[in-house]
């Protein structure tokens, strides 16, 4: 408990990562989302796959530049490595005791 306490009381350096091609709803919400967290005194960042989403963010006053092309190209299997999808399809089966189970081994 006292880990997440110490990180809950110091600034955080956040990177807002968005693969969408133009500016919509999502973009709306990461744009709220980095100015609540600055105003809380955390760096943003806004981290767009596309020029017109980075702009997007420039006009909401947010921190943010395009990658230029440095994202993984998306694959039909499995468009984004790191998406949450992705994590807990590949992380490993927990028991109930808390260590990992033998099925997934």
């Amino acid at each position: 408990m006292q880990r997440v306490a110490a990180l809950a009381g110091r600034p955080l350096r956040i990177a807002l990562l968005t693969s969408s091609r133009s500016w919509r709803g999502s973009s709306m919400v990461f744009a709220a989302l980095a100015r609540g967290l600055a105003d809380r005194g955390h760096t943003t960042t806004a981290l767009a796959a596309y020029e017109p989403v980075a702009t997007g963010f420039a006009t909401q006053g947010v921190s943010g530049r395009a990658t230029s092309g440095t994202l993984p190209p998306r694959r039909s299997a499995d468009p984004w490595p790191w998406s949450t999808a992705s994590v807990h399809a590949n992380r490993p089966a927990i028991s109930p005791r808390g260590s990992p189970s033998a099925a997934c081994g």
